[in-house]
């Protein structure tokens, strides 16, 4: 007769062989809303920043982010999510030899609800333009500047880098935690905290603890998603992003956050001129700027999208340090009503804050361009 140690024992293998087994991407991502979510982690080198899971590979479905934060959780088509050994968006097997070009952004540039093939760098190769893809979701300008100055010292493809496109999104150029030092070496761990950030990312991708916050811990009631109508369709509007259209110059100066972001500026210029790079800053405006108009339920055709007091601010700094600036707004706006009145054609996800794949499309010609000049 077994005693209650060796049950206990046994109960104890018995999970962990199954917390392995529900690992496998088809049965885990079943619980996430993408490979985004199941595969987003600290960093165990520097874990101020968050990254992406190494080395993955995978077809999978996706939810929409604002259908996700409003508890709708059906999948909506699968995309090709490839990382690279650093835990970016690049191709594995054909990784550009000596990338021109530096992709640095957040999750627009990650493009977590589309394909591989589709997202802003590959679009960008495709051009002839030889990228690399330096974007993480739901990272700040901070941690932005600490990714690009870490990617110099380690991967030694970017030796030729000469360009840096710096895409700005308008919905979080003001936020997050933003620390004085942005040198990766003064920000590296030791080994032990490596090893436990590592364990950190391990349990937190336990499917266990996913289905046990799922069924016992209650989500809290979110009322930041707006529904709106269009010509009977549903689109859907993040409403903190909705808060900054009201945004004027004089409340972006006086942000507690602006002097960081200054200091961010002044940082990407020492470190452009020390590797004698090229700086584009790109400026990407909200879903709710762009589609103004379905906000405030009037005609396309007549309606006046406003420029962001971010993007007036963003461009004086750039003007500052000799950087290029390409606010993408206007021709946005103006794709998005052509496009609509053409054939009811969406450039932005109707239930999501990102760019579609047209969206990405749009944007990479204009970036394109503006990489034209520069070269």
């Amino acid at each position: 007769m077994f005693n209650f140690g060796v049950l206990l024992l046994l109960f104890v293998c018995a999970v962990i062989i199954i917390d392995v087994v529900l690992r496998h991407p088809s049965l885990a991502l079943r619980f996430y809303y993408g490979p985004d979510h199941y595969y987003y982690e600290r960093s165990p080198f520097i874990p101020k920043l968050q990254r992406h899971t190494p080395k993955v590979d995978l077809y999978a479905g996706v939810v929409s982010d604002l259908n996700y934060i409003s508890g709708r959780m059906w999948k909506e088509g699968k995309c090709h999510y490839v990382t690279d050994c650093y835990g970016y968006r690049n191709l594995v097997e054909t990784p550009p030899p000596f990338p021109g070009t530096v992709i640095l952004g957040n999750s627009f540039i990650n493009a977590p609800k589309s394909d591989q093939s589709m997202i802003l760098s590959s679009q960008l190769n495709r051009m002839g333009f030889c990228c690399y893809n330096i974007g993480v979701n739901a990272i700040n300008l901070w941690e932005e500047m600490v990714n690009l100055k870490h990617q110099f010292k380690v991967n030694p493809q970017l030796s030729g880098v000469k360009q840096v496109v710096w895409a700005i999104f308008e919905g979080n150029a003001l936020d997050g935690d933003f620390h004085e030092q942005t040198e990766p070496d003064e920000l590296l761990a030791t080994p032990a905290k490596q090893f436990s950030v590592n364990l950190e990312n391990y349990y937190k991708r336990s499917v266990f603890r996913r289905l046990y916050k799922m069924l016992f811990v209650k989500r809290p009631v979110r009322n930041d998603v707006l529904f709106c109508d269009l010509d009977g369709r549903e689109m859907l509007f993040y409403e903190p992003y909705v808060q900054k259209l009201h945004l004027d110059e004089k409340h972006v100066r006086s942000h507690e956050k602006m002097a960081a972001v200054e200091g961010i500026f002044t940082d990407m210029a020492d470190f452009a001129k020390e590797h004698d790079l090229e700086v584009i800053c790109v400026f990407i405006p909200i879903k709710s700027r762009v589609y103004e108009w379905v906000l405030k339920q009037e005609s396309p055709g007549g309606f006046d999208v406003s420029l962001s007091s971010v993007a007036t601010v963003m461009n004086e700094f750039s003007g500052q340090h000799g950087f290029a600036f390409l606010d993408l707004t206007p021709i946005l706006s103006s794709e998005a009503k052509r496009l609509y009145a053409e054939g009811g054609q969406l450039i932005y996800w109707h239930d999501d804050t990102h760019w579609n794949d047209v969206g990405i499309g749009i944007s990479a010609a204009a970036i394109a361009q503006a990489l034209s000049v520069c070269c």
